[in-house]
């Protein structure tokens, strides 16, 4: 295997650049003669039969007026085991938020319900998110 040197700023790169070009082709040349089996395979297909195909997106907003703390959303059934919730972000009445304003959460409570959550109440927002549920 060629030694690949410490070169110098005023040293050319080419010999050392050709060296790497050599190991890294001498690396393919091994892994792409790989048999389709082994720990990477079976990664793969362990993680394709958790997740499986997606089987519904649902994509919404829930609307948090000024004083109210929580309140839920009736959502298509989903399995919740099979599921995420993810949130896409907020917008709010107000440019000066304190800090307990900013302190929100949404969570997937049961198959048809995504509740959405604040510690502070002064200001009206809006939490949008996206339940994504994943097939068998």
């Amino acid at each position: 295997m060629p030694q690949i040197s410490n070169p110098t700023a005023t040293e050319d790169l080419t010999d050392e650049v050709a060296a790497i070009d050599t190991v890294v082709d001498a690396i393919k040349a091994v892994t792409d003669n790989l048999p389709n089996s082994g720990a990477l395979t079976n990664l793969d297909a362990s993680v394709a039969g958790r997740l499986g195909a997606i089987a519904g997106i649902d994509r919404g907003s829930i609307a948090l007026s000024q004083g109210q703390s929580s309140i839920s959303a009736t959502v298509s059934s989903v399995t919740t085991t099979r599921s995420l919730l993810n949130n896409l972000g907020w917008t709010v009445s107000s440019e000066s938020l304190g800090r307990d304003d900013m302190w929100m959460k949404l969570v997937l409570a049961n198959a048809t319900t995504v509740t959405a959550s604040r510690y502070g109440s002064d200001y009206a927002i809006s939490l949008s998110y996206e339940l994504v549920e994943y097939g068998s």
